[in-house]
């Protein structure tokens, strides 16, 4: 009896014994029929494209616990990741990509843009399979998930400056989000918060000596999806990581791990 014990996975009150199978299987079978009650429906959106665009959370992982690997299972769209690790929305000067950079690309009306410059794979097999999909027919269906901040925050960018260019934060989304509405304007575009990261103090230090904290960075996502009148996943708050769980949902501090990606993952399919 004592080996037994020492091989029980489970709480105590779900060990089955003689006196206790009975009402053990009528629980299962309980479960098992509320579960299928509520099955989730997945793969309703199969003749959607998604689009993400985004910094190393969307551009570092392209298996099926990559976030549009998650979404692709749940949704059943098509998902084509442009993600490209390390970038951030601004554009520091003229040699930095920045979003605009990838724009460049992705709207290129020659569709064979060189990427010579692009040191992300992702980004660069995302933007050829964009350039072989026919969406001037489906345009209502296509959708851009837009997900950036974290290195604008990290390298010190501004959340705003006085000429609103792509130069700072809003700016940049801004400005890239008005391309995308004139290149695709029956498209639908999400706009994502950065999610929570531990480093700099768990985002409390002003990286950019202008005053501006992570949070900061958050809120101006929510600002901007409330002017353009877009939909919002607020990741930041939402997905619910702290600095007591951090460890829970963060690979690193910073990125995501399996279990953070397929939460967010589920967000976007809840949407």
């Amino acid at each position: 009896a004592v080996e037994l014990e020492k091989l029980i996975l489970c709480d105590y009150e779900c060990i089955m014994i003689p006196n206790s199978i009975e009402e053990q299987c009528s629980k299962l079978l309980d479960l098992i029929k509320k579960y299928k009650d509520n099955e989730p429906e997945y793969g309703t959106l199969s003749d959607y494209t998604y689009v993400f665009l985004g910094d190393s959370v969307i551009g570092n992982y392209t298996d099926s616990m990559s976030i549009p690997g998650v979404v692709a299972f749940m949704t059943g769209a098509d998902t084509i990741n442009c993600g490209y690790g390390g970038l951030s929305a601004t554009k520091k000067d003229a040699q930095d990509i920045g979003f605009a950079g990838v724009l460049d690309m992705l709207l290129s009306s020659q569709k064979s843009g060189s990427m010579e410059h692009f040191e992300s794979e992702t980004a660069k097999a995302g933007i050829r399979e964009f350039w072989q999909k026919d969406l001037d027919a489906e345009e209502e269906k296509l959708v851009f998930f837009i997900s950036f901040g974290i290195n604008d925050y990290a390298t010190g960018r501004p959340v705003y400056n006085d000429s609103m260019d792509d130069g700072s934060y809003l700016g940049a989304m801004s400005n890239a989000i008005d391309r995308l509405k004139e290149a695709y304007p029956k498209a639908q575009i999400v706009l994502m918060t950065p999610n929570y990261v531990e480093f700099f103090e768990h985002g409390t230090l002003d990286n950019s000596g202008k005053g501006f904290v992570f949070k900061d960075y958050a809120e101006a996502v929510l600002e901007l999806a409330d002017q353009k009148n877009l939909k919002v996943l607020d990741v930041y708050r939402d997905l619910g990581i702290t600095s007591e769980n951090a460890g829970v949902y963060l690979s690193d501090g910073c990125h995501p791990n399996y279990y953070g990606r397929f939460k967010i993952g589920e967000m976007i399919w809840q949407q």
